[in-house]
């Protein structure tokens, strides 16, 4: 709704050309945004989801959600064998939730994502999803170098 006229200032790129560049490193719009960062998050959360979301989405879980954004069309990349990987280590004390982003819709992501506990992902655009994660979980990202 009307949140989303701000997301491109809060991604990595700011007003920076969107992709990989050396020249990406020399500022970061970012630092020290911590709070407002976390105010816009809340203001989409209750905009997608209802002014409730930000209480009722379960945080407490009995096992910590695992959350594997499971491939990237442009980057032609699988987590799934991750995702198995970490399933078969762990067992049942976690639970591996492997999805494609992109087939779900925007409320579901946002409610998928703010339900876990680790998010991993491959790098781009997609991890966006993951300023949706609650306070005190984690967003792993995955980057090839010979990828554009």
């Amino acid at each position: 709704k009307q949140g989303v006229v701000g997301l491109g200032m809060m991604s990595d790129h700011g007003l920076k050309e969107h992709g990989w560049k050396i020249s990406d490193y020399e500022w970061n719009h970012n630092v020290g945004r911590g709070p407002q960062l976390w105010r816009f998050r809340t203001f989409m959360m209750e905009n997608i989801l209802g002014r409730s979301s930000t209480t009722t989405i379960q945080r407490r879980r009995d096992k910590p959600l695992l959350l594997i954004s499971e491939r990237s069309s442009r980057r032609k990349f699988d987590m799934r064998p991750y995702a198995t990987f970490i399933q078969d280590t762990f067992g049942d004390e976690v639970e591996v939730r492997s999805v494609v982003l992109r087939n779900l819709s925007m409320e579901e992501q946002v409610r998928t994502t703010a339900e876990a506990s680790i998010m991993f992902s491959m790098c781009g655009g997609g991890t966006f999803t993951g300023m949706f994660l609650p306070r005190g979980a984690s967003l792993v990202l995955w980057y090839q170098s010979d990828i554009p």
